[in-house]
């Protein structure tokens, strides 16, 4: 797997059919980003709860661009759409497991949750129905923590280190928690993962 295009971004006001909200989620493109506990040196959040060490970094896989395009009839989707730090080539959701470590550039980091896309993603793309048709097919995208703070530039590789055994990937973690499969063994199995965040955990347990 390989970082394509690397993004951060300001907080701005954003509106859409009369209604402002305010968010980060327009980005521009970096040489390098510099990544450390709780996130992406010169990335802003416009709210509570964004951010921070379980969600540093934001990644999202450049296979599903190509998918956006067509299920919309347009040309306009591509890296940075889904308002990620990372847009990578070479995997998706499915080959991602919870708990995967890799080296990126001099950064060591770690795949830690699935990222619930929100109402933003329509603001972002001009599109309705966006993030509700994203959790259906389970192109979501996910977080990683930074476990060694370090330099990710385009074009970095992304070294396996490490993934715990029994890891549950992405994708299967996304079908659990948006509600596309109902599997009370397999939700256990995931909540009983020690590498999922709390707070992950937490909102998983209201589907049980």
């Amino acid at each position: 797997m390989k970082c394509e295009q690397l993004f951060a971004g300001k907080v701005q006001t954003l509106s859409r059919k009369g209604k402002e909200v305010k968010s980060a989620i327009f980005k521009s493109r970096l040489p390098e980003i510099h990544v450390h506990e709780t996130g992406v040196l010169g990335d802003e959040q416009a709210y509570h709860g964004h951010g921070g060490p379980e969600k540093a970094i934001c990644v999202y896989p450049v296979e599903h661009y190509p998918f956006w395009n067509e299920y919309y009839g347009t040309d306009s989707f591509g890296p940075s759409s889904f308002g990620e730090n990372i847009a990578f080539s070479g995997g998706t959701e499915r080959d991602i497991h919870v708990g995967d470590v890799y080296r990126i550039g001099t950064a060591l980091v770690q795949a830690c949750q699935t990222r619930p896309p929100c109402s933003k993603l329509d603001i972002r793309n001009n599109v309705n129905g966006l993030a509700q048709a994203s959790r259906e097919r389970g192109y979501v995208g996910f977080y990683l923590r930074v476990l060694e703070p370090g330099t990710i530039r385009e074009g970095d590789d992304w070294m396996f280190v490490s993934r715990p055994e029994g890891a549950v990937s992405m994708h299967d973690y996304a079908d659990l928690q948006f509600g596309n499969v109902q599997d009370k063994a397999a939700l256990q199995t995931l909540l009983d993962t020690p590498e999922l965040s709390e707070e992950a955990k937490k909102d998983l347990r209201k589907i049980k």
